[in-house]
C-alpha cells in the first residue's frame, strides 16, 4: 500500500529542488557586467555632452533626470558588487564596485556593503536593520498616515537617504569611531573621483555642471528612487510588531524599471531568498519560484505605484477600524 506523503515533506522537497536549481543560476557572465557598466556610463556621458554642446533649460531638465536615473543604475550594479557578484575574483569585484561606481557616486563601498549585508540578515528588525527607517510603519520614520508618508519622502530627499549612503548608517545613528586609516580608505577614493569629475566638467566649459548635473541629482532624485524602491519592496501598512513577511516581488514595467528598479531589482523577494543569483538571472529565478512552495513567502505585486496605492488603502482601512 502506498503511504501518503506528508505535506511538510513535500514542501521541504520542493524547497530543496528550487535551491538546487537556483545554485545553477549563480555566476554572472563577466562580459554582461562590463557591457552594462560601460553602457550606463556611456548614457551619462552622452547626456552631459549633448547639454554641454547646446545648453538650454529644457535640455537641462532632461539631462538632470537621465543622469540621475543612470547614477542610480550604477548603484544597483554596485548592489551586486556588495554580494560579490560582479566578478568571480573578489578583488576585481571590489575594485569595480569601489572605483568605477561607489567613488563617482559618493558612496563608500565597504561601509555600504556591510550595512546592506546586515539588512539581509536582519530584515524587519527595528533595532538591527540599518534600512528599517525606509520601510517601517512607526518610528524612527512614521508612515502611519498619508501625511507622515509624504513627510518621510521629503526628509529622504532633503537629508536622510544620501547621509545614510555617505556615512554607511542612518542619519540619526550615533557616529561610529573610525581610525584615520579607515577614514582614508573609505573617503579618499570618493574625493579623488569627485575631483576628476569636476575637472571633466571644467574642461567641458561648464564647471558649474558638476554641482547641478552631478552632485544635485545624487542627493535628490537618486536618493528618492532608492528610498521609494526600498519602501515599496518591504513596507506593510500594519504595526511593525505585527508585520508579517517583508518579501515583495514586483512585476513592474519599463518606466518603473528605468527609474526605480534597473537591472532586475524589481525581483527583490527572489534576491532576498537567493542572494547569490546575479541580477542578469533574476528573471529566470522568478520563473522557477512561481508556483513553488517558496512562492508562498512572497507578496506578488504588479507595479511599484500599485504598492504605494495599496499601502495608502491599507492606512485607510487601519484608520477605519480605529474610528
Amino acid at each position: 500500500m502506498t503511504m501518503p506523503i506528508d505535506d511538510s515533506l513535500r514542501t521541504n522537497a520542493d524547497a530543496t529542488a528550487i535551491a538546487v536549481k537556483a545554485k545553477g543560476l549563480a555566476g554572472c557572465p563577466p562580459g554582461r557586467v562590463w557591457f552594462d557598466l560601460v553602457r550606463t556610463w556611456a548614457v551619462i556621458v552622452a547626456a552631459l555632452a549633448v547639454f554641454a554642446f547646446a545648453p538650454s533649460f529644457p535640455l537641462f531638465v532632461v539631462c538632470f533626470v537621465v543622469v540621475a536615473a543612470q547614477q542610480y543604475a550604477l548603484l544597483i550594479l554596485m548592489h551586486d558588487g556588495q554580494h560579490s557578484l560582479l566578478h568571480r575574483r573578489r578583488e576585481i569585484n571590489n575594485l569595480i564596485s569601489k572605483w568605477l561606481i561607489g567613488a563617482p557616486c559618493g558612496t563608500p563601498f565597504f561601509s555600504s556593503q556591510k550595512q546592506h549585508l546586515t539588512h539581509h540578515r536582519t530584515l524587519g528588525s527595528s533595532t538591527e536593520d540599518p534600512a528599517f527607517q525606509f520601510y517601517c510603519y512607526g518610528e524612527p520614520s512614521p508612515k502611519a498616515t498619508a501625511g507622515g508618508l509624504a513627510m518621510h519622502f521629503v526628509k529622504v530627499i532633503l537629508v536622510s537617504r544620501f547621509t545614510y549612503s555617505l556615512k554607511g548608517k542612518a542619519a540619526t545613528a550615533e557616529p561610529a569611531k573610525k581610525s584615520l586609516a579607515n577614514m582614508l580608505r573609505e573617503y579618499l577614493p570618493i574625493l579623488l573621483a569627485q575631483g576628476l569629475i569636476f575637472l571633466a566638467f571644467s574642461l567641458a566649459g561648464i564647471w558649474w555642471g558638476y554641482f547641478l548635473l552631478w552632485a544635485l541629482p545624487l542627493v535628490t532624485l537618486v536618493s528618492f528612487f532608492d528610498a521609494f524602491r526600498q519602501f515599496a519592496e518591504h513596507a506593510n501598512p500594519t504595526f511593525d510588531s505585527e508585520a508579517g513577511s517583508r518579501l515583495i516581488s514586483t512585476q513592474s514595467n519599463a518606466f518603473e524599471c528605468f527609474f526605480f528598479a534597473p537591472f532586475g531589482m524589481n525581483f527583490h523577494a527572489e534576491h532576498h531568498l537567493f542572494p547569490f543569483v546575479p541580477y542578469s538571472r533574476l528573471p529566470e529565478l522568478s520563473q522557477l519560484l512561481r508556483g513553488s512552495a517558496e512562492a508562498e513567502k512572497i507578496h506578488w505585486r504588479s507595479s511599484y505605484f500599485s504598492s504605494l496605492s495599496g499601502y495608502v488603502r491599507g492606512l485607510q482601512a487601519v484608520q477605519a477600524t480605529q474610528s
